[in-house]
């Protein structure tokens, strides 16, 4: 039996960064968070967010190509994983 998994917007979020933790924290597993949409991620805060939450095995980070060529754009998904990653927590002890 194949599930589909929830998707969330929040590219037009004023504190995308928080957003992503807190949908993160309180959503269920496979939850699909899109955070950014463009050719690249140019939000810095944004990016360390997801990337700790990635470091503390709670998402796995994706990029969909959206469009080809010079101008292709990307969306940026965080997809909140089942159980924490135990071998990156033990390797991140601090985060």
């Amino acid at each position: 039996m194949h599930f589909k998994s929830e998707v969330i917007d929040i590219t037009s979020e004023s504190r995308p960064s928080q957003v992503l933790a807190s949908k993160i924290k309180n959503g269920p597993p496979g939850l699909q968070v899109v955070y950014a949409r463009d050719w690249m991620l140019s939000d810095a805060l944004l990016g360390a967010a997801a990337w700790a939450l990635y470091e503390q095995g709670k998402v796995d980070l994706v990029q969909r190509r959206l469009s080809s060529g010079r101008k292709a754009k990307f969306e940026y998904i965080a997809i909140k994983r089942k159980e924490p990653d135990l071998m990156l927590a033990m390797e991140n002890p601090d985060v």
